[in-house]
């Protein structure tokens, strides 16, 4: 295990590296595919969602079924040291946030109706059989997470990104599942 956050990050980009876009689009396809299946994604409502980076896994698949069978779409929006979340309409209500994130500029999901989510996916750098989950280092997902009760949460990631362990602290949220 390496037991360094900073250095496993850089040990996670360096193998991101070593796959052709292909292959991690072939991985995001096989997570997003099981998703779909899962009765948590075919009954929920309310589904938190992001807008992928172009290292993370891409659940574009999941926002596009997620629309198409009605569900209310939420993608986090980065707000200051904070996330808050938006609605998502479609593809022309989103907007280039923080760190070049696609954002919904259309309105806020209010606070009081966070325990409405039925289920969030979340990415990660990286994430371990326990249900730990490491970030980038900001701590946006950490703190935002806390405010959800009674969501099923998912980390996703790519295989190799998967550990037995990972170092985790006290206050990070951990995943009731992991697909990879």
């Amino acid at each position: 295990m390496i037991s360094d956050k900073k250095a496993l990050r850089k040990h996670i980009r360096g193998l991101k590296e070593t796959f052709s876009s292909s292959k991690l689009k072939n991985f995001s396809q096989n997570v997003t595919d099981r998703i779909q299946r899962e009765p948590f994604w075919q009954n929920a409502q309310t589904v938190l969602l992001y807008s992928p980076l172009k290292d993370e896994l891409d659940i574009t698949p999941l926002i596009k079924d997620a629309t198409l069978n009605g569900k209310t779409v939420l993608l986090p929006i980065v707000n200051g040291e904070d996330l808050t979340i938006g609605i998502y309409k479609d593809d022309t209500s989103l907007t280039k946030g923080a760190f070049g994130i696609s954002e919904p500029s259309t309105e806020n999901f209010p606070k009081e109706k966070y325990s409405k989510i039925d289920v969030a996916i979340i990415p990660g750098m990286a994430f371990d059989r326990h249900g730990n989950r490491l970030g980038r280092g900001k701590g946006y997902y950490d703190r935002f997470l806390k405010k959800l009760t009674g969501t099923y949460i998912i980390g996703v990631c790519f295989p190799f990104q998967m550990f037995e362990e990972i170092p985790s602290e006290e206050f990070d949220v951990k995943m009731k599942k992991v697909f990879y």
